[in-house]
This record gives structure tokens, C-alpha cells and sequence, in this order.
């Protein structure tokens, strides 16, 4: 797998993000991710472009958005309740007990309009 591979980039944003929440400020004050993160963490870590930093800082803002605004609860339900390869319009499909669920944590999420 080279270092552009998305599964490459998935595993040092899974990486980062918990770092960067953690540790205000990394990498710019410091020199690599402190060592209780682990060596594999660590390691991916280090390896993170200027790019793959900004995208976890751009994700753990939304994060931080969603949450002040109580949707993150009903985003982590509907990405649950979307089979997996699915996409979004995958919710039209589910069962009819499951269906209403989703449809309204996609509306939460601002989704679906006039919901």
C-alpha cells in the first residue's frame, strides 16, 4: 500500500484525530505524539501530511459543531443504520421499523428537507 492509499490515509486520521483532541496544538509544538498513544499511533502519526493534519482538524471541528448542536447522537444512528457499501439513499430501503428511525436522524442532521 503506498502512502496516498485511502486505506493508508484512513488509518493515520484514525490516528490523529484522537491525538490532536488530546494534545492542543500537535504537531506544531511538538516534535511527535506523545508516547502513550502507542507506537503503532505513534508511528502513523509521524507519518500524517500537512493535508491529512488539516483534514482531522476540519473533522474534529465538525465533530465539535454536531455535537454542540445534539446531532451527533442521531449521525452515529443513521451511519449505523446504513448498510454497509451503502450510501445515504440506502435508507428508503430498510425495513419500514427501522425506516422511520432513520429518516428522522437524517432530517436531524439536515438531510432531508421539510422534515
Amino acid at each position: 500500500m503506498s502512502a496516498d492509499d485511502p486505506q493508508v490515509r484512513a488509518l493515520r486520521l484514525r490516528a490523529i484525530m484522537p491525538v490532536l483532541a488530546a494534545v492542543d496544538g500537535f504537531p506544531d509544538e511538538y516534535a511527535e505524539p506523545r508516547s502513550y498513544f502507542g507506537p503503532v499511533t505513534e508511528a502513523l502519526c509521524q507519518s500524517c501530511t500537512p493535508e491529512d493534519i488539516e483534514l482531522a482538524r476540519a473533522c474534529l471541528e465538525v465533530e465539535r459543531d454536531l455535537r454542540r448542536r445534539d446531532e451527533w447522537a442521531a449521525l452515529e444512528f443513521l451511519l449505523g443504520a446504513i448498510p454497509p457499501g451503502e450510501d445515504i439513499d440506502s435508507i428508503y430501503e430498510l425495513p419500514h421499523s427501522e425506516q422511520l428511525a432513520a429518516l428522522r436522524a437524517a432530517a436531524t442532521c439536515g438531510w432531508l428537507a421539510g422534515m
